[in-house]
């Protein structure tokens, strides 16, 4: 990739019209090269599609290939819709024959639907107009009829740019596939997530150390409550009894409210209530 003060000027640049949109093509000759090759500014096309400039840019340069042949080219642009043509006369180009590759890359599904048309029109027919604009300037006269023998290289180019075409597609299909594994995975992380939190509840509920359930504290209200009557009877004043047995209860389990009692502790403090009422009553329970 060249840097933007080792531009490279262009030996044509044409202005293509894809169905309104006025579309940059510039062809370059390499010293190295014996053909000319066609390159495509490609923020323009970002504006027509309604693509942030800035995201495109960092999904080119992740791809390996991609970023290898991203060319600054030095463009003399004339007024257009699009906000690529103000500013740096140097825009950044891709080979025609790679643009299939960036298209394809596009998710068209996470767009407008208006805008995804959009998009698979120019997946479809871009390469093909852009290329057609210069065919007769790149492969000679022989090449354009009919080949009976072998194929010429700007046929090879075109047959490689449809292999890529077909690659991105593929690529684009394995990481929707993908990503619909990874949504399957998060649905089940989070279902996992809600079993272990109704579990933990569950081990809360069951552990010795939880405390006693509202049923189990009503049967000990009840325990006290017989106890308490059994000593007013007894002599202790109204109210007194109750009072006595809370007070011994909570100093035996170090408890501050029956409510409290952990649950492992129920059957034992029912015994001792039981045996308590059992000594006042003469063996009765009621």
């Amino acid at each position: 990739m060249t840097d933007e003060q080792h531009a490279i000027i262009p030996i044509e640049k044409r202005d293509v019209d894809f169905y309104g949109d006025m579309l940059i093509a510039v062809l370059i000759q390499r010293a190295e090269e014996p053909e000319p090759e066609v390159y495509v500014p490609v923020r323009p096309i970002c504006d027509y599609l309604g693509l942030a400039w800035t995201g495109q840019l960092q999904r080119i340069k992740r791809d390996e290939v991609l970023n290898e042949s991203l060319e600054f080219v030095r463009v003399t642009r004339t007024n257009s819709a699009t906000s690529s043509s103000r500013g740096d006369p140097d825009v950044q180009c891709l080979p025609l024959r790679l643009l299939p590759g960036w298209l394809f890359g596009i998710s068209a599904d996470r767009v407008k639907p208006e805008v995804r048309e959009k998009i698979i029109r120019y997946r479809r027919e871009c390469y093909q107009i852009l290329w057609n604009a210069f065919r007769h300037d790149i492969m000679p006269p022989t090449d354009l009829a009919p080949a009976r023998t072998g194929q010429s290289s700007a046929q090879i180019a075109y047959e490689i740019a449809t292999a890529v075409q077909h690659l991105a597609q593929q690529q684009m299909e394995q990481e929707q596939r993908l990503a619909a594994v990874e949504d399957s995975q998060q649905r089940a992380r989070m279902w996992a997530r809600g079993v272990n939190t109704r579990l933990d509840s569950l081990e809360i509920q069951l552990s010795p150390a939880a405390n006693i359930t509202q049923e189990q504290a009503g049967d000990l209200a009840l325990a006290v409550k017989n106890v308490g009557n059994a000593l007013e009877k007894q002599g202790s004043g109204k109210g007194s009894g109750y009072q006595r047995v809370y007070g011994e209860l909570y100093r035996r389990y170090s408890i501050s409210s029956y409510k409290s009692l952990p649950r492992g502790e129920f059957d034992e403090v029912m015994t001792w209530l039981k045996g308590w009422h059992a000594e006042l009553t003469g063996g009765t329970t009621s």
